[in-house]
């Protein structure tokens, strides 16, 4: 079966020679309370369908899976195709698989941008599959940049644990971690999350942790695994990890290695003299010697690269400044190929209402980069504005972005104004980002204040 989303109608088509089928359905409450019917197409066929035998079979088929997974749907408008085999409960089934194919829709949403949705999803919908999803999710690393946000492997793991899959899922992660070589911080995400499966007593993920590290590195990215390594088994980790890049060393002699894993390691452990153990254990092993010589080597030619002067050049910068008034600043949010910049503009023009033409703006955008960009602006612009109508542009925003770590601005500002949403407050518990979760205890503390504060002025 084919499932897809347009906007408004959720679709779905089964086709199994002879027979075929197709159903759309749009979700909500209509103005007048009514559902909808719409035939696409003109039967040719003596023996037609007729739309209140398909309504009929798609209101039973929500009724039946409403009352299997406790949710409520209601049906706002149906499409189906009037020249399709007539059937006695095809429609009654396909509304089912709609539903089900929506809520697995919205949790590889949620999951791709790292918010508590996905986990509370999976609590809420215990009879339901999501293991590939899940895959599709731990397979390749959605945050928006994922070197500066901080590592999803606790966010995934807590999600992977509610499955009654864990083993199959695993064995997907298992065979990225020794096959896939494409990007650095999909195949951290890897390491990362053996290394969850590791701490929870696999033996086999452990195995492919060390198996993996320095096998067929990522050019620049040969790094890649060894925090796995040193949080699992500690110095003697750290010994495996010189040794490999001892072999390596001697394997690509023009490769070369600096010091901060080493130091790192040193940092987290100052109960240990690591470099004076190190030295002792490169007098017997001829790998973690070569590994620390290089490292020698690699110390002395930065020192020399620091003694050499760098003549800088001055320069005045002949942008011409533009001035726009209030009115060109919103035809160019409405008009420009790069908004956001206008965005920031609106700090000393802002004006009550501007909130619908942002929120509009972050509705039609759907590449990342550019929601990304508009993030930085508005949460800025709101950051500056304090003005409670940022709610409706900021939520949208939440529920589009991929960023943690702007996620996490977005949420703290709602908080501090107290506009955060009961929805989002429960997500906030599973968030991806670490930080995003901690934000809930000064939450907590906002709202006591807000309720002390309005039983006070009730008592003036």
């Amino acid at each position: 079966m084919q499932f897809t989303f347009d906007g408004e109608f959720y679709k779905i088509a089964r086709i199994t020679s002879p027979t075929h089928n197709f159903l759309g359905i749009s979700f909500g409450d209509s103005e007048d309370g009514r559902v909808y019917i719409e035939a696409l197409g003109e039967s040719r066929k003596k023996e037609s369908i007729f739309a209140k035998d398909v309504k009929e079979q798609v209101l039973l088929g929500i009724n039946e899976i409403n009352s299997e997974l406790k949710s409520d749907y209601k049906v706002k408008k149906i499409q189906f195709v009037s020249s399709d085999t007539p059937s006695n409960s095809v429609y009654m089934e396909l509304a089912k698989e709609i539903v089900k194919g929506k809520i697995k829709r919205d949790f590889l949403h949620a999951l791709k941008r790292g918010t508590g949705e996905a986990f509370l999803l999976m609590q809420k919908y215990l009879l339901l599959d999501f293991s590939e999803e899940i895959k599709q999710g731990v397979l390749e690393n959605h945050a928006y940049d994922g070197q500066a946000e901080s590592s999803r492997a606790e966010y995934l793991y807590e999600l992977i644990e509610l499955s009654n899959k864990k083993e199959e899922i695993l064995k997907s992660i298992l065979y990225a971690l020794e096959h896939d070589r494409e990007d650095t911080w999909d195949l951290l995400q890897f390491f990362e999350l053996s290394k969850m499966f590791a701490k929870n007593g696999s033996v086999e993920a452990k195995k492919a942790i060390y198996q993996a590290f320095l096998s067929s590195p990522i050019e620049g990215s040969d790094w890649v695994g060894y925090s796995s390594i040193l949080e699992l088994d500690g110095f003697d980790g750290l010994l495996f990890i010189c040794r490999a890049f001892g072999k390596h060393l001697h394997a690509n002699p023009n490769d070369w290695q600096d010091a901060f894993i080493v130091e790192e390691f040193q940092d987290e452990h100052p109960d240990l003299e690591v470099w004076k153990e190190l030295e002792v254990a490169s007098k017997s092993d001829r790998w973690i010697k070569i590994y620390l010589d290089e490292i020698e080597e690699t110390k002395r030619e930065h020192e020399v690269k620091k003694q050499t002067k760098r003549v800088r050049r001055s320069f005045k910068d002949k942008t011409k400044i533009t001035t726009y008034s209030r009115a060109s600043i919103l035809e160019e949010i409405k008009s420009s190929k790069e908004p956001e910049k206008f965005v920031e503009m609106l700090t000393e023009h802002y004006a009550e209402g501007d909130s619908k033409l942002l929120k509009e703006l972050v509705v039609s955008c759907f590449d990342e980069d550019e929601i990304e960009k508009l993030a930085i602006a508005i949460i800025d612009l709101y950051s500056v504005l304090k003005s409670r109508e940022m709610r409706e542009p900021l939520e949208v925003l939440y529920n589009k972005m991929n960023c943690g770590i702007h996620r996490y601005a977005l949420v703290k500002l709602l908080m501090e104004q107290n506009l955060l949403s009961d929805k989002i407050r429960e997500e906030i518990v599973y968030d991806s980002f670490m930080e995003t979760r901690r934000l809930l205890r000064f939450d907590t503390e906002n709202v006591e204040k807000k309720r002390k504060s309005d039983e006070k002025n009730k008592r003036k």
